[in-house]
């Protein structure tokens, strides 16, 4: 899943593949489904993406730096030419609250994308007795 995500004046594109979990342990050394589905869990990706901002921020489950690691780690796969997370970072002048105010709803359908599952199970039920 490919998009491009606006920030103020900048925009940048983002991407989620199956290597994105493989980039994200790679480059922080923490487990991305893990932190993946502490970061989506008890958000619903029914709704509307600025009230899932709302409800994560509220809910106290959100951790900033990790929205930040995902966003890199899309914005990596979006351009493999941008520098390291915290350098890249530095090149926005906006405030960080404003950054992921701006972001995250944008990534919101990517974050739940790798969250989700599209196979359907091979497994055939048991018949009723």
């Amino acid at each position: 899943m490919e998009k491009i995500v606006r920030v103020g004046e900048y925009e940048f594109p983002v991407k989620s593949t199956a290597a994105s979990l493989f980039s994200y342990r790679r480059n922080f050394g923490r487990d991305g489904m893990r932190d993946l589905l502490a970061l989506v869990g008890g958000m619903n990706p029914k709704d509307h993406p600025k009230d899932v901002a709302v409800s994560a921020f509220l809910d106290g489950n959100f951790e900033i730096d990790t929205l930040y690691r995902f966003i890199w780690v899309f914005a990596k796969a979006g351009d493999s030419t941008i520098p390291p997370m915290e350098e890249w970072l530095d090149s926005f002048e906006v405030t960080p609250m404003d950054f992921v105010a701006e972001v995250f709803p944008q990534v919101t359908e990517l974050l739940f994308s790798m969250a989700k599952t599209t196979v359907k199970s091979k497994k055939k039920p048991y018949p009723p007795k």
